[in-house]
């Protein structure tokens, strides 16, 4: 599971710097597996954070309409 005390941005400067990683040739094929792993997490830990702020958001302005 990803490490729930990251920030939105510092998941996703996480993601670009193992997406850099791995365009490069310097990834071990035995790190590879590990990387892409760690990538899904942090993409599944941005989605929950953009899921939750987005019902924050939704309820913030359906009570200002009320």
């Amino acid at each position: 599971m990803a490490n729930l005390k990251l920030s939105y941005n510092e998941a996703v400067a996480e993601i670009e710097k193992l997406l850099a990683e791995l365009n490069g040739d310097a990834t071990d094929i035995d790190e590879l597996a590990q990387k892409v792993k760690r990538i899904v997490e942090l993409l599944d830990l941005c989605k929950r954070k953009l899921t939750k702020t987005e019902t924050e958001l939704s309820k913030i302005f359906g009570e200002s309409e009320s």
